[in-house]
Formats: structure tokens, sequence, C-alpha cells
């Protein structure tokens, strides 16, 4: 079970290390361009989808250093509607290609 933790804790830093980048330059692309731009919501998305990654692997480091993870109040409204917004944008794409 320890080479687990420690082989998890490994992927979780190196994945955590992938996410920074990823979040810096959709963060630096949505500065770039108005609010109202076509791409400012794919951004959007895609800044949602590093944050939600960034947890899970806050979780996967916690369980690789065994520590306690702590709670988290969530809007489960909005995690429906984010999951719900990804899917139609993949079936578009997917109806598109």
């Amino acid at each position: 079970m320890e080479s687990i933790g420690r082989l998890a804790g490994g992927v979780a830093h190196d994945f955590n290390n992938m996410l920074g980048v990823i979040l810096g330059y959709t963060e630096l692309s949505m500065n770039q361009l108005e609010l109202k731009d076509k791409f400012y919501g794919n951004l959007q998305q895609t800044r949602v989808a590093a944050e939600h990654s960034a947890d899970l692997t806050r979780q996967l480091l916690a369980f690789a250093r065994r520590q306690t993870v702590t709670p988290k109040v969530i809007d489960l409204n909005e995690v429906v509607e984010w999951k719900s917004g990804v899917r139609l944008d993949l079936l578009s794409a997917i109806s598109q290609a």
C-alpha cells in the first residue's frame, strides 16, 4: 500500500505541475480576449476543468501523504451544470467533425 501511495504522489505531483501551466496559459489567453469573443467561453471551460483536476490532484497527494482531506462545501447545481456543459460541447464538436 505504501508503494501505491508513493506512485500516486509522484504522478499527482507531475500532473499538478502540468495543470499549473495549463491554468497559467488559459488565464493569459483570457486576459487578451474580450468577454464576448467566441473563444472566451471555451477558455473558461478549460480553466474550470483544470481547477477541478487540481482538486482531484490534491486528493491524490493527500492520499499519498496519508493526510486527512479537508471537506469542502460545493454547490451541486454548479457541478451538474458544468458537467452538462462539457458534454454538450463535446457532442457539438463531434457532430461538426
